[in-house]
């Protein structure tokens, strides 16, 4: 185990979060390392704002009530822009951590320099049948951005504790109407060093029908075939932002082109490339095509 132990911001964006954020904030002040905490309340129509206080009540905590409705990605970032501390972790209002949770990825982070990134396995608070794994990816940056490509959706390591200064770009990235930002986040920590899963249970997911995942599980079949192109043109920009270079790489191309294809990961769609793509022509042109489209018809205040 480390010996120095530097707290970390635990940043935690709310809202309409009454009913469950005391268990939240109560497995936050279990943990074994030292932590600050950091919760941006979006404006809500319950006592969320009074729940968060009264919890942390006497506690070293900064509680930021936003002016105006900022959404899901908004907050995320509005939180993160809350942290103090070199290392931190986003955590969501509905979910809980066993006590070891910050230490054993703090642990994992100093032991692999390369490191920007350390998670959980998961499972279900409120469901007993669910459990959430992803792997490590380490290598050369091209090694992990063509795995994340081909084996990455789920987001497990959202939850991840990360380094600010290993992973100097820790903002949650545009994504349309927030599909897929989370995966689009973890992307992001892979193309600037290793992702580090520890194989233990320590974060437990609250299922809910008022999540932020929820609206995309309403899609329907034609809307999740727009939705997963544009989220393969995200997760191409995400990339370009910072090292373009890779995505000269013709194994991260093949990559990419498997993940547009769903050939090992996807969102509750078949296999195959979504419907309106035409194999035999070029496909970057057409995804870009589906991508302006559906842009213009979203919302801005939904993209982060």
């Amino acid at each position: 185990m480390a010996t120095a132990q530097p707290p970390v911001s635990i940043c935690i964006p709310a809202w309409r979060a009454q009913g469950f954020i005391g268990e939240t904030l109560d497995s936050v002040l279990a943990q074994t390392w030292p932590v600050d905490i950091a919760v941006s309340v979006d404006p809500s129509d319950d006592a969320t704002t009074q729940t968060v206080r009264k919890v942390l009540a006497g506690r070293q905590a900064r509680v930021v009530e936003q002016p105006q409705h900022l959404g899901w990605l908004g907050n995320c970032n509005a939180a993160l822009g809350l942290a103090s501390r070199d290392h931190a972790m986003l955590m969501p209002h509905d979910d809980t951590l066993d006590p070891d949770y910050v230490a054993a990825c703090m642990d994992a982070l100093a032991a692999n320099p390369r490191a920007v990134l350390a998670f959980t396995d998961i499972d279900g608070l409120n469901k007993a049948d669910v459990l959430g794994t992803e792997p490590s990816e380490t290598g050369s940056t091209c090694q992990r951005v063509a795995a994340m490509f081909r084996r990455h959706f789920p987001a497990i390591g959202f939850r991840g504790v990360f380094s600010r200064t290993r992973a100097r770009r820790h903002a949650v990235p545009r994504a349309m109407a927030g599909f897929g930002a989370d995966s689009l986040w973890v992307l992001r920590m892979a193309v600037q060093g290793d992702i580090v899963r520890i194989p233990s249970t320590l974060y437990h997911k609250r299922f809910h029908d008022q999540t932020a995942h929820q609206p995309w599980y309403r899609a329907s079949p034609a809307e999740r075939d727009e939705m997963w192109i544009a989220h393969c043109v995200e997760s191409l920009r995400t990339v370009a932002l910072q090292r373009p270079d890779v995505l000269l790489d013709a194994d991260l191309r093949q990559a990419w082109r498997q993940r547009l294809a769903r050939q090992e990961v996807r969102f509750h769609t078949p296999p195959g490339l979504p419907g309106e793509l035409d194999p035999g022509r070029p496909l970057l042109p057409q995804v870009l095509r589906v991508y302006r489209r559906v842009a213009r018809r979203t919302p801005h205040y939904s993209w982060s």
